[in-house]
């Protein structure tokens, strides 16, 4: 005869402990909460509308109806929690395409890079302390980030080229987005998205580009005329 598997309730936080309430008294409903300043929906529960910036929400109840685009399972082994990056990006669902299967392509938005400093293994879900790594570019190094950014370009083009497609990189987009923008959409292996997230910088992402398409031969080594453009989407 076995026991019974243990549980372990959930701990109200500071920003959800209405809610909590709320199933204590039976009376609970799935809320988002408003941004009073821009209309803005959330859920869970923000410090900071990533939209325009104010700190003011409001609680607004939701319909029972809804689509569901992507959700996560975490397994917990015996109380032992999978390893994961220490340094991760938060970020937000932009756009969202239903496939034929049910299943949906999202399109995730980085907000703001991060570093887990310890987790908080009390609790039936993940919960961690991390520090913010803000990314900002001295005025200093812009001239030089142009020129990379232009080295980065050249390979991409003569690569998309020599697919039979026509490049355009709009020269509006910021320096800074077009090379995060890369680095999430290129094909790249989840372990190459991650060290160049790691990267200290822009400047040195956009270096540790270059290094990962010269090396994956989308030029050969002794110039960026000849090679395969199979990598590029």
């Amino acid at each position: 005869m076995s026991a019974a598997a243990p549980t372990t309730a959930a701990v109200p936080d500071a920003l959800h402990s209405d809610y909590w309430s709320a199933v204590d008294a039976r009376t609970a409903q799935l809320t988002a909460y408003r941004c009073t300043q821009c209309d803005t929906h959330f859920l869970p529960r923000v410090m900071t509308c990533t939209t325009c910036g104010a700190t003011e929400f409001e609680r607004a109840a939701l319909s029972p109806h809804g689509t569901l685009y992507t959700y996560t399972v975490l397994h917990n082994a015996g109380g032992v929690w999978p390893a994961v990056y220490a340094v991760g990006c938060a970020g937000v669902i932009t756009h969202a395409e239903r496939l034929p299967d049910g299943r949906s392509n999202v399109v995730l938005r980085g907000l703001e890079k991060f570093r887990i400093v310890e987790e908080d293994h009390s609790r039936a879900y993940r919960v961690a302390t991390i520090d913010p790594l803000p990314e900002t570019t001295s005025e200093a190094d812009r001239p030089l980030l142009r020129q990379q950014r232009q080295r980065l370009e050249t390979l991409l083009i003569a690569a998309i080229e020599r697919g039979g497609a026509d490049p355009r990189f709009p020269p509006a987009i910021a320096d800074d987005d077009l090379i995060n923008a890369l680095a999430q959409y290129l094909a790249l292996s989840p372990v190459e998205r991650q060290a160049l997230l790691e990267r200290d910088g822009i400047l040195a992402r956009c270096r540790g580009l270059i290094d990962l398409l010269e090396m994956k031969n989308f030029t050969p080594p002794s110039g960026w005329g000849n090679g395969s453009a199979s990598g590029v989407h």
